[in-house]
């Protein structure tokens, strides 16, 4: 490539990026002219910016670009000098050759040879301008060029975010009518919905967006306040966005054309609903406010593809593993501390510490787009209930890994519909709340409603057949009944809940991340789910223990405490069948996890071995190991082959000396054993203070 090449293709970078700029400015230019066609301001201002764009594409061999924004400026300029009056079908032609511009320009930026067909927009444009009535045609719902699966993912994750925000500000105008700063919020975000359905060529999407753009501008240009009828003819909008976008999802860019009627019907919806006034004192206060500065430098964010996030992940990863095998290994461990060698390996230790850090904090992500999403999923039940709910949201600042957040929104949409149909009566309160303790993200779904009760889940549980008839369970125990599959108190099924699905789903979505749920709950004040999840599936704090010559690493947060037990605190039952720990007031099963995974020469007298006690979702056990070796950060990998189907195990991570040890999942190993045990032995007994679980060997 030459010079000269090199310097034309610079050339046209630039212009595409100024354009972009400049496109912005006339659009905004527009909408300011739908309300007021008489502007000469407006008028002059996106005349010289069209003016402006054709001259320049032309200087950088954009010819077809150059001669539609001609023929744009012509029809401004006729407009300008009087020839023509300004009007809706004038704007609607501009705003279609405005688009067509945008979509150009989009377009260079990934491929500059890119051709368009300006053929029927030039044609409409010339009508205007010698004053030839325009015969109506049908438009094509088919973008004029084919759709690069990168832009449509970025379309596809900005409507998303657009849509929880927009979702949020109209809720908050149902209270707060009157709040400008969030009726500019959600004019932003349809504004912006609009720009991107428009690029993408999905005119059904760009419609609704604009005729709710226009309700919204309309409001920010009287001062008036957003009605409740208007705030809710909003939301439908919103909500037929949402179905058009799931179309576009799965690329059934066809069925958009389905939605004509409704579009229609949404749009004479919006006529005469009315607007009410503020109170004018209160906007002379407002508009007499300054704004105020914060002085503070503004942050630039940049897109980055999750994939090329998930290589460098890995990376850091394999710099781990690698930087923990070097200084782990055993020509150095001996290796005196001040040697120059050893303090360049702890710097450098050091130095890959902070770098995982903060690759993995890259993947961090606020829970606030997650929790955003219930305020919608709480207003339309509780409307469609006919009760009366409020949301209560803190927290959402924490952060916790994307893909972590990803898998937790189903379980929140879940728990909080069943807190809507089965917790709250008439009316109440649902609060989310998330922090952050020890390790682990803790997400709080809490209700003031009638809350659970025991002895009807527990009569519920002995019909079903999930309890024996004579078994007795702990209160969490009784509680965690809701969980199994099929399980459901609801008197009659609605179209929310009662057909004994979605809960045992919650908890199977939070075990597949590595987390639990606690329930507590008081019959008739309300009840509270805590979900505990770890803030990364990709590195866990772990401890290594081993079972004759295997090595294992449980998960820290499921370690309540080790010991070394004494002859008194180890008994037997069932006729020597079972091993229970007597610790005070409370008697735990006690495994011997060499013999659940048939390791050989695995230490067989207590006394000589360690008891782990590990906790999950309430229920506590003993498992007997040889040693405890050492507590540290690991990359999880995930296991493929005859290893994924190894009982209790969720993954491995490579050991400083280069062999893989398999990482315990307490929760998995609880399941695993009670169901090996059942099987074995037909019953569980269980009770507040002592449980007997049969030998699990």
């Amino acid at each position: 490539m030459t010079d000269e090449e090199l310097f034309l293709i610079e050339l046209q970078d630039s212009f595409l990026q100024e354009a972009s700029d400049l496109l912005v400015m006339i659009e905004e230019s527009f909408m300011r002219l739908e309300n007021d066609p008489t502007s000469k301001e407006e008028l002059e201002k996106v005349f010289r910016m069209f003016h402006n764009i054709k001259g320049t594409a032309s200087a950088v061999g954009f010819d077809d670009l150059s001669k539609l924004c001609h023929t744009t400026e012509n029809l401004l300029s006729n407009i300008r000098t009087g020839k023509i009056a300004n009007g809706p079908q004038v704007i609607e032609a501009l705003l279609k050759a405005s688009d067509a511009v945008v979509k150009t320009v989009e377009a260079f930026k990934k491929d500059k040879r890119t051709q368009f067909d300006y053929s029927e927009i030039t044609t409409e444009l010339k009508a205007l301008i010698e004053g030839v009535a325009i015969a109506p045609k049908v438009e094509k719902p088919a973008p004029i060029f084919e759709i690069d699966d990168k832009l449509l993912e970025d379309f596809l994750s900005d409507a998303t975010d657009q849509l929880d925000a927009i979702d949020t500000g109209l809720i908050g105008l149902e209270h707060h009518p009157e709040d400008h700063e969030l009726i500019d919020s959600v004019f932003r975000g349809f504004h912006t919905m609009k720009s991107g359905a428009s690029i993408m060529g999905f005119q059904e999407i760009e419609r609704v967006s604009h005729i709710v753009e226009s309700i919204l501008d309309e409001m920010r240009a009287s001062k008036m306040g957003l009605a409740p009828e208007k705030s809710a003819v909003c939301l439908d909008g919103a909500s037929l966005v949402r179905k058009m976008i799931v179309e576009v999802r799965n690329k059934n860019y066809q069925n958009l054309t389905k939605y004509e009627n409704e579009i229609k019907d949404f749009a004479a919806k919006v006529k005469g609903v009315p607007v009410i006034p503020l109170d004018s004192k209160k906007i002379v206060e407002d508009e007499g406010k300054s704004p105020v500065a914060t002085g503070g430098a503004v942050r630039e964010g940049i897109k980055v593809d999750a994939d090329k996030l998930d290589r460098l992940i890995d990376c850091i990863g394999e710099l781990v593993i690698s930087e923990t095998m070097v200084s782990q290994s055993e020509e150095l461990v001996d290796m005196h501390s001040g040697r120059p060698i050893r303090r360049n390996l702890d710097r450098m230790g050091k130095i890959t510490r902070s770098l995982q850090e903060i690759g993995m904090s890259l993947r961090m992500i606020p829970i606030r787009q997650t929790f955003k999403k219930m305020n919608r999923l709480v207003r339309d039940l509780s409307k469609k209930m006919e009760k009366e709910i409020i949301l209560e949201i803190s927290g959402e600042d924490t952060e916790l890994d994307k893909n972590v957040a990803d898998k937790i929104g189903d379980p929140l949409v879940h728990m909080v519909r069943n807190a809507i149909d089965h917790g709250i009566e008439k009316s109440g309160t649902i609060w989310l709340n998330a922090y952050l303790k020890g390790g682990n993200i803790c997400i709080e779904i809490r209700d003031n409603g009638r809350g659970l009760d025991p002895e009807k889940l527990l009569a519920k549980g002995r019909e079903k057949g999930i309890v024996a008839p004579t078994e007795q369970l702990s209160l969490s125990e009784t509680y965690a009944l809701i969980f199994a599959a099929g399980f459901s108190t609801a008197e009659k099924v609605t179209d929310v809940s009662g057909r004994g699905v979605g809960m045992d789903v919650v908890k199977r979505n939070i075990e597949e991340i590595h987390g639990q749920v606690e329930i507590e709950s008081v019959k008739g004040e309300g009840t509270k789910f805590t979900i505990k999840i770890p803030n990364t599936l990709a590195i866990i704090e772990g401890m290594v223990i081993t079972v004759g010559n295997e090595r294992y690493v449980i998960p820290t947060y499921s370690i309540v405490r080790s010991f070394r037990p004494t002859g008194r605190e180890i008994t037997t039952v069932s006729g020597g069948q079972a091993e229970m720990l007597n610790l005070g007031e409370e008697s735990l099963p006690l495994f011997r996890l060499g013999d659940f995974y048939r390791v050989d020469e695995a230490i067989t007298t207590p006394s000589d071995a360690i008891i782990l006690l590990v906790e999950d979702g309430g229920r506590k056990i003993g498992l007997m190991v040889d040693r405890i070796i050492r507590q540290q950060q690991f990359v999880i990998k995930p296991l493929t082959g005859v290893l994924s189907s190894v009982p209790g195990i969720s993954g491995g991570t490579i050991m400083p000396d280069g062999q893989v040890g398999l990482i315990l999942d307490i929760t998995l190993l609880f399941q695993h054993l009670i169901e090996k045990n059942n099987h074995q032995q037909g019953v569980v007994q269980r009770g507040t203070n002592r449980q007997s679980i049969q030998d699990a060997s």
